[in-house]
C-alpha cells in the first residue's frame, strides 16, 4: 500500500487546501469589484441637465426635419434649424437647410450671408467667400462683408487678393460714410495684409488708422510692433508691444475674475448653451410650424406637432426640474400658438419662481396681459425694467400695454 501517495490525497482534501481555495476566489471577487469601480469611476456621469437635452435633441432633429420636408421655402424655419444644426455642430446639415431655403429666395440676403458665416466657422473658406460675394451683390452697402471676403482670403493665405478687395472700400467717395468700427477692421487687415506681402510702409499706415479708431486692438498693436521691426524702429515696436502685453494681462485678468464669480456656469457652460438653444428652438420650429400647417389647411398635423413640442418640454420638466429657461420656453409655446394659457401663466411663475430674471418677468407680464389681467401685466413687466433699464423691449411693452388700460 501507498501510504505517501494516500496521505497526499488526503492532504489535497483537507481544510487547508479549502482555505486556499476560498482565499483564491475571495481575491478574484475583490479584484473584480476593484476593477469595475474604477471603470465606473472614469465614466463621465449624465447629469439630469443632460439627460433633458438630449430627450429635447432627440424630438427636435424630428420635427426639424419633417418641417423643412413639408415647407422648404419658409425663411424663419430654415433659420430656426440651422441655429439647432450648429448648436449639435452639424454644420452641413444647417448649410443645407438654409442652402434648401435660398433656392426658393434667391435674393435673401440674410440667407446668403447665414450660409458664408456657417461656412467660414467651419473652415469652407471658398463656400464662405462664394456666399458672402452673393450677399455683397444683394446689398452692396454692407461693408462688412468686404471686410468678411478679405478675411477669408487672408485664412486661405491670399493676400494681395485680401487687399485687393478692402482697398476698393477705402477708395470710395468721402460722402459714403460708414460705421467707424467696420472701417477700423477694414484698416486693421489692410494692415495685415501689408505685412504679408512686405509693404511695410503701407502696412504701418493702415494699422495706425485702425488704433486711431480703435486704440484698444490688442492685435493691431501686435501686428504694428512686428511692422516696427521690419522697418527698423525698436523702439517704436517696443512700445507697441509693451501696450499689447499690457492689455493682453488686463484681459487675463478680467477673464479670470469672470471665472471665479461663475465657476459653476462655466463648468456646466456647453449643458448650458444647448439648453437654451434647443429649448428655443423647440418652441420657435414648432410654433411656426403648427401655424405653417394651420394655414395649408392641415389642422390635424398642427396639432400633430404641437403635441410632440408639448410632450418633449414636459419630458424635459420631469427630469430637471430646476432650469427656469424650459419653464419659461414651454410657457411660450403656449402664447405662440395661443393655446392654454392658463397653464403657460403657472409654467411663467415658476420660471420667475427658479430665476426672478427680467425675461422671465417679460414673460409673466405678457400671458397676465393675454388673460387680460392688465394691472399684474404692468406691474411684473415694472420689475423686468428695473432689472434691466437699458431695454427698450420691455419699454416698449410696458407703454403697449398702460396705453390699452388708459383706453
Amino acid at each position: 500500500m501507498n501510504t505517501h501517495s494516500n496521505h497526499l490525497q488526503q492532504f489535497s482534501q483537507g481544510p487547508l487546501e479549502k482555505r486556499l481555495c476560498r482565499f483564491i476566489i475571495a481575491f478574484l471577487a475583490i479584484a473584480a469589484f476593484c476593477i469595475s469601480t474604477s471603470l465606473a469611476a472614469t465614466e463621465p456621469e449624465i447629469t439630469p441637465g443632460q439627460q433633458a437635452n438630449s430627450i429635447i435633441e432627440k424630438q427636435l432633429s424630428v420635427i426639424a426635419e419633417e418641417v423643412l420636408q413639408d415647407f422648404p421655402q419658409d425663411i424663419q424655419l430654415a433659420k430656426f434649424a440651422a441655429e439647432f444644426y450648429n448648436q449639435c455642430e452639424r454644420p452641413d446639415a444647417a448649410v443645407a437647410a438654409l442652402e434648401q431655403a435660398l433656392k426658393y429666395n434667391p435674393e435673401s440676403y440674410e440667407l446668403c450671408n447665414r450660409i458664408a458665416k456657417t461656412s467660414f466657422a467651419n473652415g469652407s473658406y471658398d463656400k464662405a467667400i462664394t456666399y458672402w460675394r452673393k450677399a455683397l451683390a444683394i446689398s452692396p452697402e454692407k461693408l462688412d462683408l468686404n471686410n468678411n471676403i478679405a478675411e477669408t482670403y487672408m485664412a486661405l493665405g491670399k493676400y494681395a487678393e485680401a487687399v485687393t478687395q478692402l482697398e476698393k472700400i477705402i477708395k470710395k467717395e468721402k460722402g459714403e460714410v460708414f460705421p467707424a468700427l467696420d472701417y477700423s477692421k477694414s484698416y486693421f487687415l489692410l494692415g495685415q495684409g501689408y505685412l504679408q506681402l512686405r509693404q511695410y510702409e503701407k502696412a504701418k499706415e493702415y494699422l495706425e488708422k485702425a488704433l486711431v479708431i480703435t486704440p484698444e486692438h490688442r492685435m493691431g498693436h501686435y501686428q504694428l510692433s512686428k511692422t516696427y521691426m521690419r522697418l527698423k524702429n525698436p523702439e517704436k515696436a517696443k512700445e507697441h508691444m509693451e501696450l499689447y502685453t499690457k492689455q493682453k494681462a488686463e484681459t487675463a485678468e478680467r477673464k479670470e475674475a469672470w471665472a471665479k464669480k461663475r465657476k459653476t456656469a462655466v463648468i456646466n457652460n456647453t449643458a448650458d448653451a444647448d439648453r437654451k438653444v434647443f429649448s428655443r428652438t423647440l418652441t420657435r420650429l414648432s410654433a411656426r410650424g403648427s401655424r405653417l400647417y394651420l394655414v395649408s389647411g392641415k389642422s390635424q398635423s398642427s396639432q400633430e406637432l404641437f403635441n410632440k413640442a408639448e410632450t418633449t418640454f414636459q419630458k424635459a420638466i420631469a427630469i430637471d426640474a430646476g432650469q427656469s429657461v424650459l419653464y419659461r420656453q414651454f410657457a411660450l409655446l403656449y402664447v405662440m400658438t395661443n393655446r392654454k394659457l392658463d397653464r403657460a401663466q403657472g409654467l411663467a411663475k415658476k420660471a420667475v419662481e427658479l430665476e426672478p430674471s427680467a425675461q422671465n418677468y417679460l414673460m409673466l407680464g405678457r400671458i397676465y396681459y393675454q388673460n387680460s389681467d392688465r394691472a399684474n401685466a404692468l406691474i411684473t413687466i415694472e420689475k423686468a425694467i428695473a432689472l434691466e433699464p437699458g431695454n427698450p423691449l420691455y419699454r416698449r411693452t410696458y407703454n403697449k400695454i398702460k396705453k390699452g388700460a388708459d383706453k
